[in-house]
């Protein structure tokens, strides 16, 4: 089956909503990811989905958060896929489109929470190892806890508080 990769559009959050209720339940409201998705919308130009037949089967939000003003990042997630989707490469592929949006945009890294196992294909490593101290507003098992190195500077590390914000840096 062939899909496409496109930016999400207005008229998207229906079916992202019935994605997200579908693959990861009433249970995602819990999540520490969620109190950063609470305090700012995710942003549309940086957020994808994947089509097939004219249906949403995938998609993968991000929202752009900071820690000082110099270092704007993107939260990346949810990322889900249809399960009857699954097997087809989706995930990988918005994946690497969320990626490329993020630099384009100028985002110094993409960070976000999940299985170091399956995002370090596209080149995600464990934050705290690279010596960044990230702060969220809840627990955060920091094995989990991954970084995307943009365009951030060598040995320039994200530290304190991250806070969402709906704007765009080059909007500001």
């Amino acid at each position: 089956m062939n899909f496409i990769i496109r930016s999400e559009e207005k008229g998207d959050d229906g079916s992202i909503l019935a994605l997200h209720q579908s693959r990861l339940g009433p249970g995602r409201f819990a999540k520490t990811s969620y109190r950063i998705r609470e305090q700012a919308d995710s942003d549309i130009i940086s957020s994808c989905v994947a089509i097939i037949d004219g249906e949403v089967v995938g998609s993968v939000r991000q929202t752009w958060v900071y820690f000082k003003p110099s270092q704007a990042c993107l939260f990346l997630g949810p990322l889900v896929v249809d399960q009857k989707s699954s097997s087809l490469g989706i995930g990988q592929a918005l994946l690497i489109a969320a990626i490329e949006r993020a630099e384009d945009l100028g985002a110094k890294a993409v960070i976000l929470i999940g299985d170091h196992l399956y995002y370090q294909k596209v080149g995600f490593e464990i934050a705290h190892i690279l010596g960044h101290a990230i702060d969220f507003p809840g627990p955060v098992d920091h094995k989990r806890l991954l970084i995307k190195n943009i365009s951030l500077k060598h040995n320039e590390l994200l530290e304190g508080k991250m806070t969402p914000d709906n704007k765009n840096p080059s909007h500001k």
